[in-house]
């Protein structure tokens, strides 16, 4: 059996945390920089846009995340979403 070919033993396999970012995250991360420099509508169209596409990312890691660590990722990031904009809601 050739080693240099085949797979490691599903044991022995490190689980995958970094990737490229796929684009809704590429859109998160950008919306969220400009929401930074942008006032009025801007910005909160701006902040729109990057709790939109992270929603976006991060239930497409809770639904096909290819290892558990990156479901659970998904999850606490839908956790910090729902926290951050329930916090921003008027009491």
């Amino acid at each position: 059996m050739n080693t240099m070919t085949s797979p490691a033993p599903k044991s022995r396999q490190i689980p995958i945390l970094v990737q490229v970012p796929n684009a809704s995250l590429i859109v998160a991360f950008v919306a969220d920089l400009l929401a930074h420099f942008l006032s009025g509508q801007a910005h909160s169209f701006a902040s729109a846009v990057f709790y939109m596409a992270l929603t976006i990312w991060a239930y497409a890691e809770v639904a096909r995340g290819i290892n558990y660590v990156r479901r659970v990722l998904g999850l606490v990031v839908l956790a910090y979403i729902l926290v951050s904009l329930t916090s921003a809601l008027p009491h």
